[in-house]
């Protein structure tokens, strides 16, 4: 079976590339002007179950694309699967992975089969071939130049910026106007996020368990509102587990879109924060959450080291 990969490094983290596909218009501004095609449907979001359909102009010939997505891991990669088109098969995964301190590899990898087999293969496989390399050509650039525009217009203000890592909040109020308000919000997100680490890191340090947990409430609430990387549920999720006595905060984990919440609490409280989280929230598919108790512990380091002579 053919397989066709596509995979470029991109100046922002996987959460900001994430969050560029789920935009509702992603899929429009990723179609390459030379196609001769248009989004007709699309179902919000990225989730299992979610619908494109678009319709694609083949000389005199329209055909219709019908694709749904299969596979989900917020933050971190979703799939398609074609249900109707002029493909045997079609199967596009899309995975996005951290690549050090800002920065990300997007990968598209599809599984795809002609009709006709072997013969349909042989006779427009390598056209087939030269079109996605060209579209996906474009679709990684598309993709960059929206990711990275937050540090492309700090730049234009601070020439020194690399990435939204050298930007402070200053900076960000001088770029306002460059920024816009959507993008603003994004680069906020992330210039903040990176002051609440160091503010935890501190906190934990000096055993300062009400402002560890200020920061965690913080960072959702930024999460949430200006990066939109939450969802409903997870809110509820977090305002139970906040309201909980021994509870000194809480925060989405992962790469939002859903998923899980890590709750900072008194060991003392741990029983009575799983028996209130399990009375007072039920998922939205009407299951009772999945409560564990954790122990923070250090991060990773080396073992034991040994010299050799």
């Amino acid at each position: 079976m053919p397989v066709f990969e596509k995979r470029s490094r991109i100046a922002a983290p996987a959460e900001v590339v994430f969050a560029f596909h789920d935009r509702p218009e992603a899929l429009t501004l990723l179609i390459p002007p030379w196609e001769p095609a248009r989004v007709v449907e699309k179902t919000p979001g990225l989730e299992v179950g979610v619908r494109a359909v678009v319709e694609v102009r083949v000389g005199p010939t329209v055909h219709r694309l019908v694709a749904e997505h299969t596979a989900f891991e917020p933050g971190r990669m979703f799939q398609d699967t074609l249900r109707e088109g002029p493909f045997r098969k079609w199967v596009h995964t899309h995975t996005m992975d951290p690549d050090g301190d800002g920065a990300s590899w997007l990968t598209d990898r599809i599984e795809y089969e002609l009709p006709g087999g072997v013969v349909g293969n042989l006779a427009a496989g390598w056209i087939v071939k030269r079109r996605m390399e060209k579209m996906f050509a474009y679709r990684h650039e598309v993709t960059r130049r929206e990711c990275e525009a937050a540090a492309a217009a700090l730049r234009e203000v601070d020439p020194s910026v690399r990435s939204l890592r050298d930007a402070t909040r200053e900076l960000l109020d001088r770029a306002r106007n460059r920024l816009g308000d959507r993008l603003l919000r994004r680069a906020r997100h992330v210039v903040t996020e990176n002051e609440r680490v160091l503010a935890t890191v501190r906190a934990f340090e000096a055993r300062d368990l009400p402002a560890a947990g200020n920061a965690f409430l913080a960072s959702h609430a930024s999460i949430r509102d200006d990066f939109d990387a939450s969802v409903p549920p997870v809110d509820r999720l977090v305002e139970v587990a906040a309201s909980v006595p021994g509870v000194h905060g809480a925060r989405l984990t992962g790469g939002g879109f859903g998923g899980a919440i890590v709750v900072l609490a008194d060991a003392a409280a741990a029983e009575i924060v799983e028996t209130e989280i399990r009375a007072a929230y039920v998922t939205p598919s009407g299951r009772e959450p999945v409560v564990r108790r954790v122990r923070a512990s250090d991060g990773a380091g080396v073992a034991a080291s040994s010299a050799r002579t």
